[in-house]
């Protein structure tokens, strides 16, 4: 099932989904608009470590450095794997998982 790193990342990632579950009665990661909801929830709760980015603000008013592209596409694809191995739970169709770049893309452009 993977290394004991890669699995807490995917219970991590479950974690928050749960939680957001919690918060969004209904929600499914098989709906593309939830999907990018979450995507963004998850942009807001990570600081950014590049110098040079952008600023957002989060909800409570504080101001963080923007996470980059790459980190919310990993942070997406850890949540993907860890879905698929929660027992009970459907595989994520294509339609929302292969649109994680041009999704996180927008979740960048909202946050900044």
């Amino acid at each position: 099932m993977g290394n004991y790193a890669t699995v807490s990342l995917y219970a991590q990632m479950l974690t928050i989904w749960d939680e957001f579950g919690e918060r969004n009665p209904g929600a499914t990661p098989h709906d593309l608009e939830t999907a990018k909801r979450f995507v963004t929830v998850v942009a807001r709760a990570c600081q950014g470590v590049i110098a040079a980015a952008a600023t957002i603000a989060r909800r409570d008013g504080t101001v963080i450095k923007a996470p980059d592209l790459s980190y919310i596409s990993h942070e997406w694809k850890m949540f993907i794997c860890g879905w698929a191995r929660r027992p009970g739970n459907c595989k994520i169709s294509p339609e929302v998982t292969l649109s994680d770049k041009y999704s996180h893309y927008l979740v960048l452009r909202i946050l900044i």
